[in-house]
């Protein structure tokens, strides 16, 4: 009833797809619960089984309605949605003994204390990570905007490394922190997986274009071996900053993160705005790459200034790696 007058192009196949998603939705509600709990129990089969599962069969059945059945784009939400039905089942069994029927006023407090000023952060944070598209769309041609989206497989697949990174080191790291202990460790482990980023952006940047050939991509995205390393190198910005947002979990003061969260959306927007007209791709894939050194920067103040809390880490080898690659 709402998006039709909205959208002249709007049919009974776009309810289909919003109808699916809105399934996936709240199937997949839980992920942000589920996870962590597996995460602080250290139940590593358990992670690897349902992350792992939940990507094959997601892949799995698209490709089965894809290919063998004929259902066009609808498979893909078809495997998304198969991907949703395996997690919810399987993370339900996973935490079978912590299922309860009452309430708890301690949960609504949690809520009101650090769930409802994160949120804003999560919104914001959608915008930002698409603000780049939005920019290109005004200023450049749609080729542009089809280069630049299939540019960010390195830095999508480098952001999802960290992500797990940050899972693997987040228990220890705020149980530590929780206990005023001092942490030896989790700095070490961030610069070593920095190291490990380096070696492979430096290697998608001297043999991606030979990849591409061999594994027979079209000429036209070829571009995209180009763009995709220098992309990519803003994640070996963004790993300093896991510690930084531990400590303002640990200090439930979470709020803070939107602060940090406006600023990154207001520089973005300022430098697409001088960048992009000026430098097409380039201007987009420069703007991350400053903003990701903004955003470390903003933690790093806050977590100094604000919550008057010390973190040890070797900015002078960072600094000379982000230099060397």
């Amino acid at each position: 009833y709402i998006y039709p007058p909205l959208f002249p192009n709007w049919s009974y196949i776009h309810d289909n797809l919003l109808s699916i998603n809105i399934i996936i939705l709240f199937l997949g509600f839980s992920k942000n619960l589920v996870i962590p709990v597996i995460i602080l129990e250290k139940r590593v089969k358990s992670y690897l089984m349902l992350t792992i599962g939940t990507y094959a069969i997601n892949i799995g059945s698209a490709l089965y309605f894809l290919v063998w059945s004929k259902k066009g784009l609808i498979s893909l939400f078809y495997g998304e949605l198969a991907g949703a039905i395996f997690f919810a089942i399987f993370s339900m069994s996973l935490l079978w003994e912590y299922k309860t029927l009452r309430l708890s006023n301690k949960a609504f407090e949690y809520i009101l204390r650090i769930g409802l000023p994160a949120m804003p952060k999560n919104i914001i944070s959608q915008v930002q990570s698409n603000i780049n598209k939005y920019f290109l769309q005004l200023y450049m041609m749609p080729s542009d905007l089809g280069i630049f989206q299939k540019s960010g497989f390195v830095y999508t697949g480098f952001r999802g490394l960290l992500k797990s990174i940050g899972n693997t080191v987040a228990p220890s790291n705020i149980k530590k922190l929780t206990e005023k202990e001092e942490d030896n460790e989790t700095g070490l482990v961030i610069i070593q997986f920095i190291y490990f980023i380096s070696i492979l952006l430096v290697m998608s940047i001297l043999y991606l274009e030979s990849v591409f050939k061999f594994m027979g991509v079209n000429e036209s995205f070829w571009i995209c071996a180009v763009y995709a390393p220098l992309y990519g190198f803003s994640v070996l910005i963004s790993p300093l900053a896991t510690m930084y947002v531990h400590n303002v979990l640990v200090s439930e003061k979470t709020y803070l993160l939107v602060y940090q969260t406006i600023i990154n959306l207001l520089s973005t927007i300022i430098l697409n705005l001088i960048l992009i007209p000026v430098y097409g791709i380039m201007g987009a894939i420069i703007s991350a790459i400053i903003v990701s050194f903004i955003s470390l920067s903003v933690i790093i103040i806050i977590n100094s200034k604000v919550l008057s809390y010390e973190t040890n880490l070797n900015f002078g080898a960072w600094s000379i790696l982000l230099l060397l690659v």
